[in-house]
Formats: structure tokens, sequence, C-alpha cells
């Protein structure tokens, strides 16, 4: 699938440029090898150096005088960027997404009310280590453990999203598919 194909089905300019800057990066190496380059494989250390410039520069940053919010270079279900919340308090940083994630399920029809739903929420918190207060998705970090706190903050606030798959007719009004619908249709 050639870049242009991806990036309309995925729909996002972002998503683009990601995806010329790793086919470059193996374009550049394929000429390498067919070329009778003495470079008889690719260089990984290049490939995740520019990636991660390429994905540096997709990172956007909003600071005020509580914190920043970070939108990070990554989608959720509705293609739309996952945004963080980092505040610093006495004890540390607070990462926050201000109740998104479970407005949207919410929004999107699936109510977490039911022991069943419930039960899988926290089975998610709990693989992440994540806390719920009232609607809001939140996780301690300090400084020196920020990356690594992020990343699994970021990968869990798609994990729960990803529970809108548990609704179902039976127990909702509209089926996930439905739902999803007339909420885009919203926007």
């Amino acid at each position: 699938m050639g870049v242009s194909a991806a990036a309309r089905i995925h729909g996002s300019e972002r998503y683009n440029h990601n995806l010329e800057g790793v086919s470059s990066i193996l374009q550049y190496h394929r000429r390498g090898i067919a070329g009778g380059s003495d470079m008889g494989k690719l260089d990984g250390e290049l490939i995740v150096k520019r990636y991660m410039d390429r994905l540096y520069q997709d990172f956007r940053i909003d600071s005020d005088d509580e914190g920043c919010t970070i939108t990070m270079p990554y989608m959720d279900r509705h293609r739309n960027f996952i945004q963080v919340y980092i505040a610093e308090t006495a004890s540390g940083l607070i990462l926050s997404d201000y109740g998104d994630t479970i407005s949207d399920l919410r929004i999107c029809g699936l109510s977490i009310d039911n022991d069943r739903r419930r039960q899988a929420l926290n089975e998610q918190l709990n693989l992440f280590g994540i806390e719920l207060e009232g609607e809001e998705l939140r996780m301690s970090s300090t400084w020196d453990d920020l990356p690594l706190i992020l990343r699994e903050f970021t990968q869990g606030m798609l994990a729960i999203g990803d529970l809108i798959h548990m609704a179902d007719t039976e127990d909702d009004s509209q089926s996930p598919r439905e739902s999803e619908k007339a909420s885009l249709a919203l926007r």
C-alpha cells in the first residue's frame, strides 16, 4: 500500500507525514542494499532515531500557569489526537485526561454503571495503574518516571476507550456503531 493510499484510509495529514518519514527511511536503506552497498542489513538504530525525530515534531504543547496540555501524535477511535494534561503539585506530577475518555464512552452510549462493565473498567485501571476520580482518569508521576508513566497513561486511555466494544443492544438503547455515528454527526 502506498503512502498516499494509507493516508487516504486514515484521513490524517500527520499520519501521512509519519508514513512518509518511515517510508523514506526504508527506501534509503533498500537503495543501499540494492545498489551493492556493503550495508547488508537495515540499521535499526538509525530507523528508530529518524522515527523519533519525526514523531517529536508531531507533539503539540500548550502551557499555562497551572500546567500543560500535550497533544500526542496518537489517535483514538474517532481519529482525534490524544491529549494529556500535566500539572505539578507539591507531591509530584499529575497526569489527567480531564474526563474525556469516560465522557466519550457515555456520549457514545456505553454506561459503565453495570457490574460487568465496571469490572472491565477496573481491570484496565489496575492494569495501567490509573486512578478514576469522578470521570477523570489520573495518574501520579515523578519527573524521573514521566516518560514511562506518560506512555502507560496514553496506552491506558486508549484501552479504556476500547471498552466501547462492550456495548450491546440488549443493555443499551443503541448499538456502539449507531451511537458512534450519532456522536460524530453532532460534531
